[in-house]
Parts: structure tokens; C-alpha cells; sequence
């Protein structure tokens, strides 16, 4: 049995293999796009600065062009396997199986559930073929083939294009624990744009920063959650409105 980052490493070759394939049709090289391939692989993992130059000297090496595109995919699948060993080392190899294993099970979860939606919605669907003599039974074997084939390459599309941006959050002091009873008012920021999202007990959550600064509320200043008064207009003062709860 593969280990899952056996399965998301290959995920991630299938999806370069795609993106290569699309863009440098195999009998068109007037049509190939590596410039679009370069920004492609942006989204899924890090890359050189100069890529596409890369790119373009790789192509231009080889005349053949089906050789030309496999040198291309074999390139683009070293730099991710690549950063996948700089991925390891940065979180441990033991972060790395646990965020791996959530990973994959949440995103097939959730377009799990989606694709049971669907297959509601086909069988409806399919029930009106009958009028068009076509046998619904068929109809509806073909159907929710073809959608359980899409729903594999979204699954796999979507880890590939996931597991590079998870990071970890870092266990604060306990000074940053002792945050003040008002700083729920905070609003919240991106805590780090290259750990979009973070591992917790709870699955995959996107990464907010809790202010640590804190601010004495008077009582007859306006309270900071925003209510105003229905027939004034005006702010609410922190006494009539949450200083009962949080004061």
C-alpha cells in the first residue's frame, strides 16, 4: 500500500503532466505557451525567478517536439519533488505525515459530500431521458461515470494545488495567551501570505492574527462592536451596550 505522500506526490506529477500537455499541443508548436505553463506551476509550488527562460532553452534544445514536451514534464516534476524535500525540512517529517493524511481526507470529504448532491440531482435528471427513448438506467450508469471520473481529478487537482501552501502555526508564549477580554473586537489579518492556511485539531483553517494590543473602553465611549441607537442613530456608549457582558 502507497503512503500518502507517495499518492499526493504523484497527484502533483499528474498535475504538471496536465497543465504541459494542455498548453504545447503534441503537433502545434506554434501554439505552445510556456509562458502560461510558468505561471501554472506558480500556483501549485515554488519556482525559480527565471523559469520560463528555463523553459524556453529546454525547448529549444531538443527538435522533437513530443521529446521537447516529456524533457519539459520531466523538469517541472524534479523542481517539485524538490521543494516537496525543502516542504519536509522546513515543518518535520513527522508535521508533514500528519498535515498530509488531514489534507487528503478533508478534501476528498468535502467533495464527497458534494458529489452526493450531484448524484441526487442525476437521477432527477436522468428520469426525463425515458420521453427521448433512451433507457434511464443506462443513461444514469453513464453519467455517474463520468462524474465519478471528474470528481477523482478535482480531488487530485485540488491537493496538488494545496499541500505547498499549508504551514504551521507556532505555539504562542504565554505572554500572547494572556489576551485582553476586549480584543475580540480586533479584526483579523493574514499572519504569515506564505501559510495561507494552517493544520489544527479541527482539519485546515485559514491563518488570523489576534491584536495583542489592548485598549482601556470607558464606559460612556462608544462600544466597539458598532451597534447604534434604531432611532438615533448614534453609537451605542460600552455601559448600555456589551459592558454588561465583557465588562
Amino acid at each position: 500500500k502507497p503512503e500518502v505522500k507517495d499518492q499526493i506526490l504523484e497527484m502533483i506529477e499528474n498535475e504538471i503532466k496536465n497543465v504541459v500537455t494542455f498548453h504545447c499541443p503534441e503537433d502545434y508548436r506554434q501554439e505552445w505557451n510556456l509562458k502560461e505553463i510558468s505561471e501554472e506551476m506558480r500556483t501549485i509550488f515554488p519556482v525559480p525567478d527565471n523559469l520560463y527562460l528555463k523553459l524556453k532553452e529546454i525547448s529549444a534544445q531538443i527538435t522533437d517536439l513530443i521529446k521537447q514536451r516529456q524533457e519539459i514534464i520531466n523538469y517541472l516534476k524534479n523542481l517539485a519533488q524538490n521543494a516537496y524535500q525543502i516542504k519536509e525540512q522546513e515543518l518535520g517529517l513527522e508535521n508533514m505525515r500528519q498535515i498530509e493524511k488531514i489534507l487528503f481526507l478533508q478534501i476528498i470529504d468535502n467533495f464527497w459530500k458534494n458529489h452526493l448532491e450531484n448524484m441526487e440531482d442525476l437521477r432527477d435528471s436522468v428520469k426525463l431521458r425515458a420521453y427521448g427513448q433512451r433507457d434511464p438506467l443506462v443513461e444514469y450508469k453513464i453519467e455517474s461515470h463520468k462524474a465519478f471520473q471528474r470528481l477523482m481529478g478535482e480531488i487530485e487537482s485540488k491537493i496538488a494545488k494545496t499541500i505547498f501552501k499549508i504551514g504551521l502555526i507556532k505555539k504562542p508564549k504565554p505572554v500572547e495567551q494572556m489576551a485582553s477580554k476586549y480584543d475580540f473586537f480586533s479584526k483579523g489579518r493574514d499572519l504569515n501570505s506564505n501559510f495561507p492556511l494552517s493544520i489544527t485539531p479541527n482539519g485546515l483553517q485559514k491563518n488570523n492574527f489576534i491584536s495583542q494590543k489592548s485598549k482601556k473602553i470607558g464606559r460612556n465611549d462608544p462600544c466597539p462592536c458598532g451597534k447604534t441607537n434604531p432611532q438615533t442613530q448614534k453609537p451605542l456608549k460600552y455601559k448600555k451596550c456589551c459592558y454588561p457582558k465583557f465588562g
